[in-house]
């Protein structure tokens, strides 16, 4: 008897299975297909026109240029001539400005903070005046040169202190470009 209600138990955990198995079927739902677009021919270097660059390549690659050769330059306290650092980056941007005669450039001298804004002002033009000077007797047309003293009315650094270096940085002549 013990082993007819073993048997017994087990058909009927079997029938459980089977009927569990059965059940009902699930439905699979269609993926939708993804369409890929037909690939593109490949362009073969004979096919390339490389006779004609785009604007903005070329204007990239003029302000990298322009980047590269009008450079900062700097000067000691209460100082505008122009150290011999200072020579060497005006010889590459007067060799620079030779090679583009249609760039026209403004000298914008500054000053730190220390002194009265009319002797920071004065010597902001100094440095300016000095720096064209210098591009004028490289060979660069003087009409193609402005100059203008800030001062010290837009630092690099602000509120330096006692710091000499973080007034460094302050004192300078830097490029604008008024005509590419």
């Amino acid at each position: 008897m013990r082993k007819t209600k073993l048997l017994s138990a087990a058909l009927l955990a079997g029938l459980c299975v089977i009927i569990a198995a059965c059940g009902k079927k699930q439905s699979t739902v269609p993926v939708e297909r993804i369409e890929t677009p037909p690939p593109q021919p490949v362009q073969r270097w004979e096919n390339v026109d490389t006779t004609s660059f785009k604007e903005v390549d070329l204007e990239a690659e003029l302000m990298r240029k322009i980047r590269e050769n009008l450079l900062v330059l700097y000067f000691e306290y209460n100082k505008y001539d122009l150290k011999e650092e200072s020579l060497q980056k005006l010889r590459k941007a007067a060799d620079f400005l030779k090679s583009h005669q249609q760039i026209r450039v403004r000298l914008d001298g500054h000053a730190d903070e220390r002194g009265t804004t009319e002797y920071n002002m004065a010597l902001g033009e100094k440095r300016a005046k000095a720096v064209r000077g210098v591009l004028v007797k490289l060979g660069i047309d003087a009409k193609r040169i402005e100059t203008v003293s800030f001062g010290r009315e837009k630092p690099v650094n602000y509120n330096c202190g006692d710091n000499e270096s973080c007034h460094a940085l302050n004192r300078r002549v830097e490029y604008t470009i008024i005509q590419k």
